[in-house]
């Protein structure tokens, strides 16, 4: 992360670039996430239940020098992380909190056999179809 800091620096852009990238450790049991700037992944456990990642522990790429710190969270057998942009949730008329709370109501559909077609329902039912913002979303299950 802290290389891409010094390569986005270097080639100025207009836009803000946000990243969250995760890195599973099956030896240990472990969902390693750095944040610049994205909003927080969401886990549905195995048993139903859900967790918010915490926020995103950095700024935007490029936009202040920084060291990028990693986050460690459990992820066991059964377990489906989601990580998706801020046009997923966000509404011109209400906190960015009521965004992240309606993922962590949706995240149960992910408990489907399909993964592919439950994301794409998170998707269809979360989507504002009114705001013309990208919307990506990715889901990933820890299979044995």
């Amino acid at each position: 992360m802290g290389n891409l800091d010094v390569m986005f620096a270097q080639f100025p852009t207009e836009q803000l670039v946000t990243l969250v990238y995760a890195v599973v450790d099956p030896h240990r049991d472990l969902l390693l996430v750095c944040n610049a700037g994205h909003p927080p992944p969401v886990v549905l456990r195995a048993d139903g239940s859900t967790e918010q990642l915490p926020d995103a522990n950095g700024a935007p790429l490029a936009i202040l020098p920084q060291a990028r710190r990693q986050t460690a969270v459990p992820f066991h057998v059964g377990d489906t992380v989601l990580a998706f942009t801020d046009g997923l949730i966000e509404r011109r008329d209400e906190d960015i909190d009521a965004g992240q709370q309606r993922v962590l109501d949706a995240l149960s559909t992910l408990g489907a056999p399909d993964l592919s077609r439950a994301l794409d329902g998170v998707v269809e039912q979360m989507r504002d179809p009114d705001r013309d913002d990208d919307v990506a979303a990715l889901a990933a299950r820890r299979t044995a």
